[in-house]
């Protein structure tokens, strides 16, 4: 009954610590060691009552997919992202980390011709 119960406590934790505290590095701290007891737990209650661990199966599924979308969302925000850093055609600078200017090579790949393209025609393209 101690892992089950720590396993509670973990799971209360979480959403503070994630939600409240604005921190997913928290919540991943919580959240994996809360995957482990909660597997520690239905395996213990597997061997007292069969039924109580089944009962725990969709819990484990849940936290195991809040694990990855904490993660996710951790890894996402983990590098800083240049909002502002954009040129004077409103594109980013080449040392933001956004998407690539469209190149006339690149164009071609997706159908379109060198020769008949415009100024305008790439400008439309790019946006």
């Amino acid at each position: 009954m101690t892992l089950f119960f720590v396993q509670l406590t973990l799971n209360a934790a979480w959403p503070w610590m994630f939600f409240a505290a604005h921190s997913p590095a928290i919540g991943l701290i919580n959240i994996v060691p809360q995957l482990a007891v909660i597997i520690a737990t239905v395996m213990v209650f597997m061997r007292l009552d069969l039924a109580a661990a089944i009962a725990l199966f969709p819990l484990a599924a849940w936290v195991a997919f809040a694990a990855v979308l904490n993660y996710s969302i951790w890894s996402l925000n983990a590098l800083p992202v240049q909002v502002n850093d954009l040129d004077a055609y409103g594109w980013p600078a080449p040392t933001s980390t956004a998407r690539p200017r469209l190149s006339v090579a690149s164009y071609e790949r997706q159908g379109g011709s060198s020769v008949q393209t415009s100024q305008t025609e790439l400008m439309r393209w790019r946006a």
